[in-house]
């Protein structure tokens, strides 16, 4: 008899933890981090999409509530560790409610990091907020760009950042002006494009307004243009570069090029020099 009724009472245990390992499993997949967010307090909500770190503000006509909705209705599975989240970000939003310190928050492929908390998401709850940052464009909200975009060339497969150099900005009621020196003296910071092919692609994150390309014999690299020989002129040793909207033609031999692109949107543009290095045959 005394044996039946532990029998019937570990029956009993067992029962009771399996309904609690349960209960949190339900519990901890309805997870809800956003609740807080009010709603009717917004005042701004910033999207910067990766991995081209174009910003984009929303405005309330153009879904800014329903985005915030999607966020404070966002359904976790668990708080994980970052490591266990997929390192692909879409996003990074800023969502600013009046006289409350902005939130932070981070958008990967399958859960959310707000702060050093990180989320493992809900599957259709994460896909409806990826849906929206997807979405945005300058048609349907408004392209901020804070600072000088990147500029990528690309050739024969291959790919090289170009350094920035001389830019004016303005961003909002901001200017800001920085000077270089001349991309001939860049040698230290340039990545040799070495392609099989005279095309190349300037990828700017933003399209520019206007782009003049420019190029000089890498026998000249290191060379400052105030300092030319006697035998040559700034202007001599320049050649200019054929260029059929962001497409350029390489010239053949070793040359460092020069792009200036000129930007203009809603409260932001200006000016920016980028210079890189490149071999076509």
């Amino acid at each position: 008899m005394k044996n039946k009724n532990m029998i019937i009472v570990s029956i009993c245990i067992a029962v009771f933890v399996c309904f609690i390992s349960i209960f949190l499993i339900f519990f901890e997949s309805k997870i809800m981090p956003f609740e807080f967010i009010n709603i009717n307090n917004l005042w701004e909500i910033r999207v910067t999409k990766t991995p081209n770190n174009t910003c984009y503000e929303i405005p309330k006509y153009s879904g800014r509530d329903d985005f915030a909705a999607l966020i404070k209705n966002f359904s976790a599975e668990r708080k994980t560790d970052k490591s266990d989240i997929d390192r692909k970000k879409i996003a990074d939003v800023r969502i600013t409610e009046k006289q409350i310190p902005a939130i932070h928050l981070e958008i990967y492929k399958d859960g959310i990091v707000l702060g050093n908390v990180a989320y493992k998401a809900d599957e259709n709850s994460l896909k409806e907020i990826i849906g929206f940052i997807e979405n945005l464009n300058a048609e349907n909200s408004i392209l901020m760009v804070e600072y000088p975009p990147e500029l990528k060339v690309t050739s024969g497969g291959k790919t090289v950042n170009a350094p920035q150099g001389t830019s004016s900005w303005s961003y909002g009621n901001m200017i800001t002006n920085s000077d270089s020196s001349h991309p001939l003296m860049w040698e230290n910071f340039m990545d040799k494009l070495i392609t099989d092919t005279n095309e190349a692609e300037l990828v700017f994150p933003i399209e520019p307004k206007n782009v003049k390309v420019v190029c000089f014999s890498d026998k000249y690299m290191g060379v400052y243009p105030d300092e030319i020989s006697d035998d040559y002129s700034y202007e001599s040793i320049t050649n200019e570069v054929e260029i059929n909207g962001n497409k350029i033609i390489l010239k053949s031999d070793s040359y460092v090029y020069e792009v200036t692109a000129s930007f203009s949107g809603n409260g932001w543009g200006g000016t920016v020099h980028y210079g890189f290095y490149a071999e076509a045959p």
